[in-house]
């Protein structure tokens, strides 16, 4: 068992069962909240209380809708590259099944991705979100996500799920100089010394 938190949510991964539950607990952005509240003086008046509250209602509003848009385009898509979303309690928690996540010390994977999309996939979301290699997942050496509640992510998949399925290879070593390339394609590189 394991809990681990992200942006938007908790997750408690129960890998005996093969579940991981997913709930709303936006964490780090209430935190965001917080600071920006207190950086304007911490104002003990009914405004500076609303704000604050709203703010963290807020948050939980999107760390809900991120449960349900999972579920839902889950649903729609059924793509095999979308590791399955069971069930959903209206965004109040997610049921998805549990896929070991990949090594965090892989940066095959995230240069890969860069290498497949010809690095287009940040045209359409936070690259971070498809550098992170805890995302993603390997089974029968296909690429799974774990993480695609959010709109944009959502988006880049629609463009890119298809090759990332198809085109991502475990076995693959990229080479810095190719991933480089392909990273910025404008960048002048010195010459090879003969």
């Amino acid at each position: 068992m394991g809990i681990s938190f992200g942006s938007w949510r908790l997750v408690l991964a129960l890998p005996n069962l093969g579940i991981v539950i997913k709930f709303p607990f936006p964490l780090c952005n209430i935190g965001n909240v917080f600071i920006f509240w207190r950086c304007a003086g911490a104002p003990k008046s009914f405004k500076g209380i609303n704000y604050l509250v709203r703010g963290i209602v807020k948050c939980f509003w999107k760390a809900f809708q991120i449960n349900w848009h999972e579920f839902t385009y889950y649903r729609q898509s059924r793509h095999p590259i979308l590791q399955p979303t069971h069930f959903s309690f209206l965004g109040l928690f997610n049921i998805q099944r549990y896929g070991l996540p990949c090594r965090t010390d892989n940066w095959n994977l995230p240069m890969q991705i860069d290498i497949i999309t010809n690095d287009k996939i940040k045209e359409y979301c936070d690259p971070h979100h498809f550098q992170a290699q805890y995302n993603f997942n390997l089974v029968g050496g296909k690429l799974h996500i774990h993480d695609y509640g959010d709109v944009q992510t959502q988006q880049a998949l629609d463009h890119f799920a298809d090759i990332l399925y198809e085109d991502f290879d475990p076995n693959r070593e990229v080479n810095k100089d190719e991933w480089e390339t392909v990273r910025w394609p404008n960048r002048k590189r010195p010459k090879p010394k003969e």
